[in-house]
């Protein structure tokens, strides 16, 4: 077998041609470079991917398989014997990748042709959570004047910071299937509180435990997000607006403990926590559209929106007291809940290189419906025997955050 590398298209490299059409002098020249003696007037006519079709000029026969040669920089050409040869005319290579293989054109073949192939994409994610519910944590120990002197808003959550990471195999230059994953945990923040001068906290009848005076003490919550989606997108010609379709997985928890010091003729310390796990599993609907290019593509701006309905399928809450002057209780409650989730981002590109690319980008992810720490403290009764109380499925997440990392191309 004798193969021929063929790398300029005499003038049509990057121009479709009209009427899904290849012109009889580009094709003379192209096979005439090979040392093939084919006449060009059998090679006037292109059907579209697909199909396949054998052109014959004297003894010698063409197979193509359809790819739309505008878009590919080379050829390959297999022949076999002398007169009686069969010559086959393969795409290989795209303008991105630059490589070539018959690994690729019968990928090329199988699933038509894609400039690139595969994307991958690693990004350093940077989150922290926003519009905490005002729910009263810690309140003047005064029946009279129960003001309140800690709420969970004021919790404020530092910045954490976690990997995402996604695939994408592009079936064809407008079709794709796209794998993504996150995972962002230890979105932590922390309050100190003390009781003011001349006056003692008290929990806000949390728990349904009467505490007492407090001295003073430290709250702090925890919470983490991953999520996994596989979807299918769909571009327009130019790739300027892509919808896409598919399945997603986000799990949401969260912890608030707070622990107290009391000396109110005693001394020492109560302890209470309250831990809340959401899953939700559901469909989404979204949007990927292309709002700037700049420098022939080098630079880019694109807007992503997702959103879907999801099932909170397994949500539970677990409240736990205890300490120097509470009996250790504790509490668990399940439910189940239609939620919601959904995410918003804008991301710019840099082409580094023919297949790096540097990226950016800030994102914002809402998630309602579901199982939040403060609001379950008014749900529970751990001082009954045995405790009791139900799960509160009321409650928000808002996080946001940048993104930075790098995209591949092949």
């Amino acid at each position: 077998m004798k193969t021929h590398r063929v790398s300029d298209w005499h003038g049509f490299q990057g121009r479709r041609p009209h009427g899904w059409t290849v012109g009889v002098a580009a094709f003379a020249l192209l096979l005439e470079s090979t040392g093939v003696g084919i006449a060009a007037a059998g090679f006037d006519e292109f059907v579209p991917g697909g199909q396949v079709i054998a052109y014959t000029t004297g003894d010698v026969a063409l197979e193509h398989g359809g790819a739309s040669f505008d878009q590919a920089e080379s050829v390959l050409l297999s022949q076999e014997g002398g007169m009686d040869a069969e010559v086959h005319l393969y795409p290989i290579t795209d303008s991105i990748a630059g490589h070539s293989d018959e690994s690729v054109a019968i990928i090329n073949r199988m699933l038509g042709e894609a400039c690139p192939r595969w994307t991958g994409q690693v990004d350093a994610l940077l989150l922290w959570q926003g519009n905490v519910p005002a729910v009263p944590l810690m309140v003047l120990n005064d029946p009279a004047n129960p003001a309140t002197i800690l709420g969970a808003n004021q919790i404020v959550s530092s910045v954490a910071v976690g990997p995402r990471a996604s695939l994408m195999l592009h079936v064809d230059n407008q079709r794709a299937i796209e794998a993504n994953y996150f995972n962002v945990g230890s979105i932590s923040g922390t309050n100190t509180f003390t009781s003011p001068a001349g006056s003692q906290l008290a929990w806000d009848n949390l728990a349904g435990i009467p505490v007492g005076a407090i001295n003073n003490g430290v709250a702090t919550s925890n919470g983490a997000i991953q999520s996994f989606e596989l979807n299918w997108r769909r571009g327009n010609c130019n790739q300027c607006l892509t919808w896409l379709a598919g399945f997603r997985w986000v799990e949401w928890n969260q912890t608030l403990a707070i622990n107290d010091t009391f000396a109110d003729g005693s001394t020492g310390s109560d302890v209470l926590n309250v831990s809340t796990k959401n899953n939700l599993y559901g469909a989404q609907l979204g949007l990927d559209s292309l709002l700037l290019d700049l420098y022939q593509k080098r630079v880019r701006f694109n807007g992503v929106a997702k959103a879907g309905v999801y099932g909170n399928a397994n949500a539970r809450a677990t409240t736990t007291v205890g300490g120097d002057r509470i009996p250790a209780a504790s509490f668990t409650a399940t439910g189940k809940q239609t939620s919601f989730f959904g995410e918003i981002g804008v991301n710019g590109t840099v082409r580094l290189t023919e297949r790096i690319l540097w990226r950016a980008g800030y994102n914002f992810f809402w998630i309602g419906a579901v199982a939040l720490p403060p609001q379950q403290l008014a749900k529970v009764d751990a001082a009954a025997t045995p405790p009791t109380g139900r799960i509160d499925l009321t409650g928000s997440v808002f996080l946001q955050g940048a993104n930075t990392g790098i995209e591949l191309q092949w």
